[in-house]
């Protein structure tokens, strides 16, 4: 490992299919060193591959329960966060939702989007009804 690479921790929700593309490249330039990858959800089976097979120190949480809350809490031991910042979390969870709602759409040939495509714009309208009910 070279000193000057950046620590890098992924937060995902999901299994990470975006993820376990950015590891394969970083895989070949090694840019970053990466250690920990925490989700909502479960981890796919092929990140953990890559994990174990490359022998990475990496610290894998899955099924984080109060994620925003637990993310917060470690946040403010490195940086204060203002209210104003903390109350645009939502926001920035419902932009990177829609973004990937685009993504599955215009990449529906991969596996990755295909697979989540049956319940994935379901989900997205839910999670927008109910960020608007809150926020509007």
């Amino acid at each position: 490992m070279r000193l000057n690479k950046k620590k890098v921790s992924f937060l995902i929700s999901g299994k990470g299919s975006n993820l376990y593309k950015i590891l394969i490249k970083n895989l070949e330039n090694e840019k970053f060193y990466i250690i920990s990858i925490i989700s909502n959800n479960l981890i796919s089976d092929e990140i953990k591959k890559i994990v174990k097979k490359n022998e990475y120190k990496i610290n894998l949480f899955e099924k984080v329960p109060n994620l925003k809350s637990n993310w917060l809490q470690g946040y403010r031991k490195i940086r204060a966060i203002s209210e104003n910042d903390e109350n645009e979390i939502e926001t920035f969870i419902m932009l990177r939702r829609m973004a990937l709602l685009a993504w599955v759409g215009s990449h529906i040939e991969t596996p990755e989007a295909s697979s989540l495509a049956p319940d994935f714009s379901k989900i997205t309208v839910q999670i927008a009804e109910n960020y608007l009910k809150n926020f509007s």
